[in-house]
C-alpha cells in the first residue's frame, strides 16, 4: 500500500499536484484533471521536481500521486484527487467521506492501489472506452453497452422462443 506523507516543510506556493512523468496511464488522467481544474493547481512530474520537496523521499512520489498544498500539507492518491475536486466545487462530498468514513477511505486506498498495480493494462482500456485524446474523449463504452444490451435481449428473446415452442 501506498505510503501517505501528511506534511512538508518546503510548501509550494500554489497547489501542486505531483505524478509519475513516466507512467502514460498517469499522464491521461493528469491532463482530465487538468481541464477540470485550471490553473487552480500546478501539474508536475516528479521526475522533476521530487529534488524540491528535500524532506520526503524520491519512493513516495513512485507510490502515488500527490497534491501538495501552500500550508505544507499533503494529500496522497485518491484524498489528492478527492481534495482537487473539491478545490472546484465538484464532488466535494469525496473528501468528506475519505476524510471521516472510514469503509470508504480504505475502500478508495485498495481501489487507487489497485489501479497503481495494474496501470498499463488499465490504460489500454481506458483508451478503448474513451479514445486516446483526453482532450476529445469518445465514448465508446456507450456503444459497448449498447451492444451488450442488444445481445442481452436477442438472448431472452431466443429463450423465450425455445419455451414458447416447447409447451
Amino acid at each position: 500500500m501506498f505510503s501517505k506523507p501528511k506534511f512538508t516543510h518546503f510548501a509550494p506556493i500554489k497547489p501542486i499536484m505531483i505524478w509519475d512523468g513516466d507512467c502514460e496511464f498517469c499522464h491521461y488522467w493528469i491532463i482530465k484533471w487538468w481541464l477540470k481544474t485550471g490553473d487552480l493547481i500546478v501539474y508536475k512530474k516528479y521526475q522533476l521536481v521530487a529534488s524540491n520537496f528535500q524532506d520526503i523521499d524520491e519512493d513516495k512520489f513512485r507510490e502515488a500521486v500527490r497534491l501538495i498544498m501552500p500550508s505544507g500539507q499533503i494529500y496522497s492518491g485518491p484524498e489528492a484527487a478527492y481534495k482537487a475536486y473539491q478545490m472546484v466545487g465538484k464532488f466535494s462530498f469525496l473528501i468528506w467521506l475519505y476524510t471521516y468514513f472510514r469503509p470508504f477511505r480504505v475502500l478508495s486506498d485498495w481501489g487507487y492501489q489497485k489501479v497503481a498495480d495494474n496501470r498499463y493494462q488499465l490504460f489500454e482500456w481506458t483508451k478503448r472506452l474513451f479514445g486516446k485524446n483526453p482532450r476529445t474523449p469518445q465514448y465508446y463504452w456507450v456503444g459497448y453497452l449498447l451492444i451488450a444490451i442488444v445481445a442481452v435481449f436477442l438472448i431472452a428473446t431466443l429463450f423465450w422462443f425455445l419455451l414458447k415452442t416447447k409447451s
